[in-house]
């Protein structure tokens, strides 16, 4: 069976943390998303330029809450900044499989064997390793290329994994986020180059 193909949307914004925790707030609160955009682009919620700026988030915005669960969902609203972060980080990887594939396959793989250096080489890497099986990565355009591993980046460092200067982080995940990743799916852990990954039995337990 043929994986999923990849979505490229990415491109406008980042992690979205901010919008992404506005929205969740409102979404508990009505459970209706027709109501929730009502709201959100009505008053400018997102704080957006434009009206046709605010729907081109809150679409982007949907997209990746739904994806979450109810508690994750409820994390963004209450959890701290540190949190909130890895949610945000948990739904662009359910999203967008290419980022998900960059976690997993390159940044995982550094960090595990303790090389911590990353660079814009190796997106573009994996990139082209994965056009030749999918014709949608394979017609990217040259200029969405850039765009794709330039947002991809930002995101690594708005959520703490990479630096500045590209070098792989150790993040510590709270015990509650810990906890709801290995309950709904551990191996969603690797997502994370955490200390608790690097703790004895910690993907076994």
């Amino acid at each position: 069976m043929k994986e999923a193909t990849y979505r490229m949307s990415f491109t406008a914004g980042g992690l979205l943390v901010r919008e992404l925790s506005t929205v969740a707030e409102i979404f508990i609160k009505k459970a209706d998303w027709q109501s929730v955009e009502k709201q959100v682009t009505t008053t400018n919620h997102l704080q957006a330029r434009t009206v046709a700026s605010s729907t081109r988030i809150f679409r982007e915005v949907k997209h990746r809450l739904a994806v979450l669960d109810q508690k994750e969902i409820r994390l963004l609203v209450t959890g701290d900044l540190e949190e909130k972060k890895a949610v945000a980080w948990l739904s662009v990887c359910r999203v967008y499989k290419i980022i998900r594939d960059f976690a997993l396959e390159v940044i995982n793989d550094r960090f595990q064997s303790y090389r911590r250096d990353i660079h814009f080489e190796d997106f573009d890497f994996l990139l082209n390793r994965k056009a030749s099986f999918y014709p949608e990565l394979d017609s990217l355009k040259d200029s969405t290329r850039l765009k794709l591993r330039q947002v991809t980046f930002k995101m690594l460092r708005e959520v703490g994994i990479i630096s500045e200067s590209n070098k792989i982080n150790t993040l510590i995940l709270s015990d509650r986020l810990l906890a709801m990743v290995r309950k709904k799916d551990i191996t969603e852990l690797q997502l994370f180059p955490c200390l608790q990954q690097l703790s004895a039995g910690s993907m076994h337990e």
